[in-house]
């Protein structure tokens, strides 16, 4: 069983540097143990398992560190040398319940749950009933439940824990922590409280009770949550991301931005760095500059409808130029390329640019070339350049990705209508629409597309509404999706169409 430690750090760290070098100093038996409990403490790994194998060179047959060695290298997925270990010390160690905590792991990785838990409940058997390494063994099967995803039979070892020692912030955690994992969340929110109550100073236990409260929409709750568990643990990176992504939610853009700033700054050269931070940054700064933007857009009077063709003013202008600088960094780590050039194209061509982002979204077609988005936003860059070939044929090769979506064809009406409204009569917008729609045969989702198209064009109400009557009755589920469409629903709720929206709701 874990014991306080006899040695500081410093000692442990002169020892690894020794080790490593090649050096072969003498450690007794209690010494090592604690030196390896050490290094995996701080997720030491490696250097965890080249300490064991100098370890065992000095005691070979020593039981309590053979035990070590086979938990960690269950640890470590190589369960056949932990097996042939725990083979090997069985014999002798009947009544250690260290060998039982071993062999429940080993089991449970072999995928035996089964045969774990009665492995943990001769470990709990091996312990005086009541006593402080009762309770240890029972807190510690419960972590390795929660560890390796058994959270349902984690609450028997609680149970017997809480029995005597109801108050226990350590095992009520574990509680906590299982609730939430078999979707209690509301009972995990209570328990994270009781242990708040009993342990005020525990950052994690502040982190994921930040985290619940964030999910269950408790946002007041998680933002005091997030700030406890930084102001206790200030070195604490997953704790500054998620009250970020808190914060952008709330669309507080500026202060997400630093929380964000402040993981990079405090992990970006280490190997738990994790890059897809930068978009979260690139699309924090991207959504301040837009809000704004819809803002002054939204004052303005004249009759300039398209609303791209506005100039992008300062400060706006910088903090697209930001998040265009960002969006590169991620797609040079490969965090989510497709949307970062995506990105990073549509903020080109509101700054102006748009033949650097027409070439970012070829790349992103170069590199994933049957994703449907990218070819509307290459028929979106088109359309701002007043290039009607180039808009209609990038739009109908992502319709040909997935002809089903039925408000694409709802939105092809539309460019249709558009790049043939100079003629008075409308029959060549229905005619291009048709050769287009019916190509390769009847499809319910085209229909929608045509009698939007015969709503533009002045078509008498009377055949939309029949037409519209006899989809809403044999495609009820396409008829839905199309109301998702703003330009269809806006049609929907003009006179007479608006009874059978009404009934679609």
């Amino acid at each position: 069983m874990p014991r306080e430690r006899g040695y500081n750090d410093q000692h442990f760290e002169s020892l690894v540097k020794s080790i490593c070098e090649g050096k072969k100093p003498y450690l007794d038996t209690d010494e090592a143990e604690e030196f390896i409990d050490f290094l995996l403490s701080n997720e030491r790994k490696s250097e965890a398992l080249i300490v064991s194998d100098y370890v065992m060179s000095l005691h070979p047959n020593d039981s309590v560190l053979l035990i070590q060695r086979a938990t960690f290298l269950v640890e470590l997925r190589r369960l056949e040398e932990a097996r042939n270990i725990l083979k090997q010390i069985s014999p002798f160690e009947d009544g250690n319940p260290d060998l039982y905590l071993a062999w429940g792991d080993l089991h449970v990785q072999d995928g035996d749950i089964e045969t774990a838990l009665a492995s943990y409940d001769r470990a709990v058997e091996c312990e005086n009933v009541g006593s402080d390494n009762y309770y240890e063994t029972l807190l510690m099967i419960a972590c390795r439940l929660n560890r390796d995803d058994q959270y349902a039979h984690c609450f028997k070892y609680v149970d017997l824990f809480l029995k005597n020692r109801p108050h226990d912030p350590d095992i009520l955690f574990e509680l906590a922590y299982a609730l939430d994992k078999v979707g209690k969340e509301q009972e995990s929110i209570e328990t994270y409280l009781e242990v708040l109550h009993y342990s005020p100073m525990s950052d994690i236990s502040w982190y994921n009770y930040a985290l619940l409260c964030t999910r269950t929409g408790q946002l007041e709750e998680a933002n005091v949550a997030f700030d406890r568990a930084i102001a206790l643990n200030p070195e604490f990176p997953d704790a500054y991301v998620n009250y970020g992504n808190l914060l952008a939610t709330s669309e507080k853009y500026l202060e997400a931005i630093a929380q964000y700033a402040t993981y990079i700054s405090m992990v970006q050269d280490s190997e738990t760095f994790d890059p897809s931070v930068y978009i979260l940054v690139a699309d924090c700064c991207f959504n301040w500059a837009y809000l704004e933007r819809e803002k002054l857009i939204q004052e303005d009077t004249s009759d300039n409808n398209s609303w791209y063709q506005i100039p992008v003013p300062e400060p706006q202008r910088t903090m697209y130029e930001i998040a265009l600088e960002i969006y590169k960094i991620s797609y040079s780590y490969s965090c989510e390329p497709i949307r970062s050039l995506l990105q990073g194209a549509d903020i080109s061509s509101l700054l102006g640019d748009n033949t650097t982002a027409i070439k970012l979204v070829e790349q992103a077609i170069k590199e994933e070339p049957s994703y449907q988005g990218s070819y509307f936003m290459l028929s979106c860059m088109y359309e701002r350049n007043n290039d009607a070939e180039g808009t209609m044929n990038a739009f109908i090769k992502g319709m040909s990705i997935n002809p089903k979506d039925v408000r694409t064809w709802i939105e092809f009406a539309r460019l249709c209508l558009k790049y043939t409204e100079s003629i008075k009569y409308t029959k060549k917008a229905v005619d291009l629409y048709r050769e287009i729609a019916y190509k390769n045969g009847y499809i319910p989702e085209t229909r929608f597309g045509d009698v939007f198209l015969m709503y533009l064009s002045g078509q008498p109400s009377k055949t939309i509404l029949e037409i519209l009557a006899e989809l809403k009755d044999f495609y009820p589920e396409i008829f839905c999706d199309a109301c998702y469409d703003s330009s269809f629903r806006e049609m929907m709720r003009k006179h007479p169409y608006i009874d059978l929206l009404n009934d679609n709701e």
